[in-house]
């Protein structure tokens, strides 16, 4: 019997399968920030996932359920940092339009500002929430 090529499938099937979901990130930015939150992670039971929001959370978990998932800050400190080893950031986002007052306050920020607020906005918040922060 001849099964080779098909066993052979399979088992990268199976290797696929039982690798887990392969981390895909969004710049150069994002990979770097996601390496650097991780190692600062002290708790052997927390890990850094994927939010909803598309930015990266510590996930704790005890006897395999969820306990608790907070923000990142190391991620978000270093997500809000210019870098011009990098160049510019681009992350490719949902576009974010402001009222009048919103557009306002925006063009009184600074370049960091407005970086900060961007990540802000991208986990979930608002203009007004930024800056009552």
């Amino acid at each position: 019997m001849r099964c080779g090529p098909a066993l052979a499938t399979l088992a990268v099937l199976l290797l696929a399968a039982c690798g887990g979901e392969q981390l895909q990130f969004v710049s150069e930015k994002e990979r770097q920030c996601y390496f650097e939150a991780e190692a600062a992670l002290t708790d052997p039971n927390t890990t850094l996932q994927r939010g909803r929001s598309g930015v990266f959370v510590e996930v704790t978990r005890i006897n395999g359920f969820i306990r608790d998932t907070d923000s990142s800050e190391v991620f978000r400190t270093c997500m809000a940092s210019s870098d011009t080893a990098l160049g510019p950031v681009v992350v490719e986002a949902a576009p974010i339009s402001f009222t009048p007052q919103e557009q306002t306050i925006w063009n009184g920020l600074s370049d960091a500002q407005k970086r900060e607020a961007l990540v802000f906005i991208q986990q979930g918040g608002t203009l007004r929430q930024f800056i009552a922060s």
